[in-house]
């Protein structure tokens, strides 16, 4: 399993972390991509990872707008669960 962290960079992944999907081998891994945006939601941030790693799952993503407001530990939390890395 591997968490991903990006800001949502023009509508996509933000540099950085395309050149680490692209230049590693990522086959049969899970990705769980959690995001941060000035508004722009996830963008198209899970269709891009998609491209870039054909063969990985790609798990439930987590959008946070800006600072994640008062809920961020709950949105956190039930976005662990749901990628069953918390109980």
């Amino acid at each position: 399993m591997i968490l991903l962290g990006t800001p949502n960079w023009f509508n996509t992944i933000a540099p950085p972390a395309a050149s680490f999907l692209a230049g590693n081998d990522l086959a049969g891994k899970k990705i769980a991509l959690f995001c941060t945006n000035g508004g722009g939601g996830l963008g198209h941030t899970v269709s891009d990872i998609r491209t870039l790693c054909k063969d990985s799952e790609i798990m439930e993503s987590l959008s946070i707008y800006e600072d994640g407001g008062a809920d961020a530990g709950k949105k956190i939390a039930d976005w662990l669960k749901k990628n069953g890395l918390v109980q």
